[in-house]
C-alpha cells in the first residue's frame, strides 16, 4: 500500500488541531489562531480551518458578508434589517471573487453552538433566496435552530447533507410549516439525529412527531394543561432521551403506556409538588439512567411511592441521581426516598 507524504499544510493543520483540542475554545485561543493565520500564506488556511470549525454564533459569518461587500450595509445595523431589506441590498450578481472567499470560510464551519434564531436570520434567508437551493454552510454537522413563525421552512437554508446533529427550539411555529420543515430535513440530512425543545405541549396535539425516526431527544415543559402529553410521548418509538420540566401543579392521570426505546429520563420539578403521579402508569423497559430534581419541599411519602414504581418498571436502570431540596422538617426521613434503589441490586 502506498502512503502519501505529509506536506507543510498537513503538519501545520495537525499542530493547530493538537493545540486547540478543547470543546470550548476561549477568546485568547481564538486570538492566537487569528494571529497565526496572518503570519504567512502557509499558516493562513490551516489556522483558519481550526478557527472557523466551531462558531459560538453566526455573527462572524455575517460580518464577513459585510466586509466582503456582498451586502452593502453598516455592521451595526444588520440586525434591524428585514428580509426584504437585505434582498434589496444584494447586487444582481454577487462578485465572483467575494463569493468564492465567503464559500471558502463557510466550508470550514462544522458546528454552530449558539441558537440561530429565525427572527435574526433575515440576512441568511435573503442570501439563500438569491443563490438558489444550495446549503450556506455545506459541511455543517451540528446546529441549533430557534423557530418562531409560521414560515419556519425558510430555515432550511442552514440544513446540509452533512448534518448529523440538529436541535430545534420550537415555540410558535405553524403546524403545517414545521411538519413540512421536518419532512424536508429528513430528505436533505438523512443521517441527522434530532433534539426537539419546546415549552408548548400543545404542539404534540398538532404535529405527528411519531413519523420521524430521527427524533431521539425531547425537552418539553410539562403542565396540567397537557394531561395526556406523557401518553403521546410514549408513542414516539425512537425516543432515547426525555427531559421534562414541570412546574404548575398536579397533573391528572390520563393514559397508560410503555416508553419502548427510552434510555435516559430527566425530570425537573420547580415547585414543591411531588413527582407527576402518572409516572406510575408507564413502564420503561430500556431505561438506564434517571435524574430527578425536586426544587422545593414536598410529600416524601408520595415521591417514594412514585419512585418505587419507576424503579420496578425499569429493570435495566443502573444510574439514578436525585436532587431534593428539603427546606423544612418532614415527618418522613429523607432516606426513605432512596429505599426503591435497594431493589436494583436484587
Amino acid at each position: 500500500m502506498s502512503h502519501r507524504a505529509l506536506n507543510n499544510f498537513d503538519i501545520l493543520l495537525e499542530i493547530f488541531e493538537k493545540i486547540f483540542t478543547h470543546t470550548f475554545i476561549d477568546r485568547d485561543e481564538r486570538r492566537t489562531l487569528a494571529r497565526s493565520a496572518r503570519v504567512c500564506r502557509s499558516f493562513s488556511e490551516p489556522a483558519l480551518r481550526v478557527l472557523w470549525r466551531t462558531l459560538d454564533g453566526l455573527n462572524p459569518a455575517c460580518r464577513l458578508l459585510i466586509t466582503l461587500k456582498i451586502f452593502n450595509i453598516n455592521q451595526s445595523r444588520y440586525r434591524n434589517t428585514t428580509e426584504e431589506g437585505f434582498s434589496a441590498l444584494l447586487p444582481s450578481e454577487i462578485p465572483q471573487q467575494a463569493w468564492a472567499r465567503f464559500q471558502q470560510y463557510a466550508s470550514y464551519v462544522r458546528t454552530v453552538r449558539g441558537v440561530v434564531e429565525q427572527s435574526y436570520s433575515s440576512i441568511w434567508i435573503a442570501l439563500a433566496s438569491h443563490i438558489g437551493n444550495q446549503p450556506l454552510f455545506p459541511c455543517l454537522q451540528s446546529i441549533t435552530l430557534g423557530m418562531c413563525s409560521s414560515s419556519c421552512t425558510k430555515m432550511l437554508c442552514f440544513i446540509a447533507p452533512s448534518l448529523d446533529s440538529l436541535t430545534i427550539c420550537a415555540e410558535s411555529c405553524g403546524d403545517q410549516s414545521l411538519e413540512t420543515f421536518l419532512d424536508a430535513v429528513s430528505i436533505i440530512s438523512p443521517n441527522a439525529v434530532w433534539t426537539l425543545t419546546t415549552a408548548s405541549p400543545s404542539l404534540f396535539h398538532r404535529v405527528e412527531f411519531g413519523r420521524f425516526s430521527a427524533l431521539r431527544k425531547m425537552e418539553v415543559g410539562f403542565s396540567s394543561h397537557a394531561p395526556d402529553l406523557f401518553k403521546k410521548l410514549s408513542r414516539l418509538d425512537y425516543l432515547n432521551e426525555l427531559v421534562i420540566s414541570h412546574g404548575d401543579g398536579m397533573v391528572p392521570q390520563i393514559g397508560r403506556g410503555c416508553f419502548a426505546a427510552l434510555q435516559k429520563i430527566e425530570i425537573l420539578i420547580h415547585t414543591g409538588d411531588p413527582l407527576p403521579e402518572l409516572l406510575t402508569n408507564f413502564s420503561f423497559p430500556q431505561l438506564h439512567s434517571a435524574h430527578i430534581a425536586i426544587g422545593g419541599p414536598s410529600d416524601i411519602a408520595a415521591n417514594r411511592r412514585i419512585l418505587d414504581r419507576l424503579c420496578s418498571g425499569s429493570p435495566l436502570l443502573c444510574i439514578f441521581m436525585l436532587h431534593y431540596e428539603q427546606w423544612e422538617a418532614t415527618e418522613h426521613p429523607l432516606m426513605e426516598l432512596l429505599e426503591p434503589l435497594l431493589a436494583l441490586g436484587e
